[in-house]
């Protein structure tokens, strides 16, 4: 997707997979929105939204998301947790009860990705390799889906991976 010219990197010839999709998202997306913060630890949001630059994880986390959502047919999921939305990815948790907790269940201090919960929600298709960049992933659940496919390898970098449902 991407081709180096030199010390450039470019888009190589335009695609319709997965991959140039997401970051036909990303692009657009980082060029026309302003970044939200995520809420603060006890709950409540900052009073106005503000305009934050993204650290190169935290660009490289939307683009990761954003893929998993198109390879798992995220049209289709029961909720999208508000996945390629506007917001930080901290704030894709869609709708929640107090029995069940799904999305982006927690992020770190750094605002990257540490608990991630789909299960039981109509994912249908193949994980991403790309999903190893989450690197601060600790807990992953996309239990009782329509996962097909190998199980990424790149999950195995996950160095502080604690808990796993793939089933």
């Amino acid at each position: 997707i991407l081709q180096q010219s030199g010390d450039k990197l470019t888009f190589a010839e335009k695609s319709h997979s997965n991959q140039q999709i997401a970051l036909d998202w990303l692009a657009n997306d980082m060029a026309s929105r302003s970044q939200s913060l995520p809420p603060n630890d006890d709950g409540t949001s900052s009073p106005q939204p503000l305009v934050q630059p993204l650290s190169d994880n935290e660009i490289l986390e939307r683009y990761v998301l954003a893929l998993l959502y198109l390879e798992t047919n995220g049209e289709s999921w029961f909720d999208a947790f508000e996945f390629n939305s506007e917001g930080h990815v901290c704030t894709w948790r869609g709708k929640r009860s107090a029995y069940e907790k799904k999305g982006v269940l927690k992020c770190t201090p750094g605002n990257l990705v540490e608990r991630l919960a789909l299960f039981d929600n109509n994912l249908q298709g193949t994980l991403p390799s790309e999903i190893g960049l989450l690197s601060e992933l600790t807990y992953l659940d996309i239990g009782n889906n329509d996962i097909s496919g190998r199980v990424p390898s790149s999950l195995g970098i996950l160095r502080n991976m604690t808990y796993l449902a793939l089933n």
